[in-house]
């Protein structure tokens, strides 16, 4: 797959490795790893697996430095805004699309002189600790229709999260593809809706207010996922908002 750029930003800069200055020699964005669950039985051989999951895993990058006019904040621009300490997006633009990965390096670059004077290079590695993708930046919509089915269809590959957006406390979302279920105990009083994010865990309403006390103890969050291809959804009383974007497991 061509690469066209690679793009880190975070709160202490932007560094764009598009072929001006900056170069991506290398990147491994492919793969993923798992954690498993298991549990020894008494007085028998083997174990028995409880639970799978994805696990958050590394992106090896070799970037390199040509610097023809001997500019010393060039170096210190890089060593600087790929602190170790913050969080930040790293974007790789292939012919098929852009995909964001939040991830931080982990280590300060060691940035080392080549055979050729004006050329630099140094190894960095980011960690991801959510190890899909978000590919391009389009989010989708679809609004559920009360005591009704409706289907909608994720193109990604992989299970994905998305963006709940109640406007009622009585109203239950119902994936029957997957099996999850999901709906408020309560509704704040002066909030127009109340958004809940599978994918980072949290609970706000339009003003910005944490509402996680709004989300019955029985459902887990983490559980509402859209499956790849077509997922049936239903819900009472009320429309329910849904919201995504588009995931991958790996890039290149």
């Amino acid at each position: 797959m061509y690469l066209k750029r690679v793009k880190y930003r975070n709160v202490l800069g932007e560094l764009v490795f598009d072929g001006h200055y900056l170069y991506c020699e290398e990147i491994d964005c492919c793969g993923v790893g798992t954690i498993a669950n298991t549990e020894q039985l008494i007085n028998s051989h083997g174990t028995v697996t409880s639970s799978v999951c994805l696990a958050g895993r590394s992106v090896p990058c070799r970037f390199k430095l040509v610097d023809k006019d001997g500019d010393p904040y060039l170096r210190e621009r890089v060593v600087r805004v790929l602190s170790p300490l913050i969080e930040g997006e790293l974007e790789v633009q292939t012919e098929l699309a852009a995909y964001t990965i939040k991830c931080r390096p982990t280590e300060m670059p060691v940035i080392r002189r080549t055979d050729v004077f004006y050329v630099w290079q140094w190894d960095t590695v980011f960690y991801a600790d959510y190890p899909l993708w978000q590919r391009g930046s389009i989010t989708h919509e679809a609004d559920t229709v009360p005591y009704n089915d409706i289907t909608v269809f994720s193109v990604s590959g992989v299970e994905i999260p998305l963006k709940l957006r109640f406007y009622s406390d009585v109203s239950l979302f119902f994936n029957k593809t997957q099996g999850s279920r999901m709906n408020l105990q309560n509704f704040p009083v002066g909030a127009d809706w109340v958004e809940v994010n599978t994918k980072n865990l949290t609970v706000y309403d339009n003003n910005g207010t944490d509402r996680s006390n709004c989300i019955d103890p029985e459902y887990n969050i983490g559980s509402i996922r859209l499956l790849p291809g077509e997922n049936v959804i239903y819900s009472t009383t009320s429309v329910i908002r849904m919201m995504w974007n588009d995931y991958s497991l790996g890039v290149i």
